[in-house]
């Protein structure tokens, strides 16, 4: 059946096509024909348009409204996620400190949820980047004083474990007569490791330090926590970073993609985030059953029921 597009019965159609969800076919006609032979059919579908248009319109403001408010409560718990600072998880709870003890040191920062944007470095390695952290590790400085008499050990013996010192002092007499003192010390200190020797000649000669400073690795685990849902359905997120007891360790700031927790209220965002970077595709639609103004293969437009199906394209 063909129509022609100058013809004054000719149909406008708008499809309104949801993937994976409802689709509903809507044929809206001004034939007057048909509105002087079906008047109560005609009636009744205008009447049943109109609803639908006015509930398709209720439901879209809803959405809309319940979007904003998503957004506003994401957008106040990435507020307090940058006014916050790195925090000392064990002063603030006990269960912690006390599984802890003084072994490990743990601090805690929330993190911003944004979308993250793909740098050069991000493309140089063909990756998507989900969440970037920047921290900062600071070691106290030693100061310890370890006296050395001659031919005599001070303090414990050993460089090993977690602290340590010794030290030893000499003098010996060169061929000219000169004397010359000579020290060791050995000093361990978590996370340092020192050796050390001296040379002091009576002057006019210059005395000779020989020093080694070893520093222990700084083992640092990170691991991110979602919170449970707030009232609003959005998850807190943040950066939870385990340390040495020596090794301070500062998180100046922590960022990650929202869909990472993956928050109740984000989920229908994400879910149309994911559908558009998806690629085209052709996909089988479910069968459509609906009832609106249909042509006859017999010629004529009436109101009646239509059963469909076919393919669609996902873009």
């Amino acid at each position: 059946m063909s129509y022609d597009l100058q013809h004054p019965q000719l149909a406008v159609v708008r499809r309104l096509d949801r993937i994976g969800g409802l689709m509903l076919t809507t044929i809206v006609s001004f034939a007057r024909g048909v509105m002087l032979r079906h008047p109560a059919a005609v009636l009744i579908f205008i009447l049943t348009l109109a609803a639908a248009l006015a509930l398709g319109v209720e439901q879209h403001r809803l959405r809309d409204e319940r979007a904003q408010i998503t957004a506003l409560a994401l957008a106040a718990g990435n507020l307090q996620a940058e006014r916050d600072s790195t925090r000392d998880v064990a002063k603030a709870n006990a269960g912690v400190a006390a599984l802890l003890g003084d072994s490990v040191r743990i601090v805690e920062r929330r993190a911003v949820q944004i979308a993250q944007t793909r740098d050069e470095l991000d493309r140089a390695l063909g990756g998507e980047r989900k969440a970037r952290v920047a921290l900062a590790v600071v070691v106290d400085s030693l100061e310890r004083v370890v006296p050395a008499a001659t031919a005599s050990t001070t303090g414990t013996p050993g460089t090993t474990g977690t602290s340590g010192t010794a030290a030893t002092a000499t003098a010996t007499t060169t061929g000219s007569g000169l004397s010359v003192r000579h020290a060791k010390f050995a000093l361990r200190e978590a996370p340092y490791t020192v050796n050390a020797e001296v040379e002091v000649p009576d002057p006019p000669d210059t005395a000779r330090l020989t020093v080694k400073v070893a520093l222990d690795p700084i083992p640092i685990s990170a691991r991110v926590m979602c919170a449970v849902p707030d009232r609003y359905g959005i998850r807190s997120a943040s950066l939870v970073a385990t340390s040495p007891p020596w090794a301070n360790v500062r998180l100046d700031r922590v960022e990650q993609s929202p869909d990472v927790c993956a928050s109740p209220a984000l989920a229908p965002r994400l879910a149309l985030s994911a559908a558009r970077a998806a690629p085209a595709r052709i996909a089988f639609q479910r069968i459509v059953v609906g009832v609106g103004v249909v042509g006859r293969p017999a010629g004529g437009i009436s109101v009646g029921w239509f059963v469909g199906t076919g393919f669609a394209i996902a873009l």
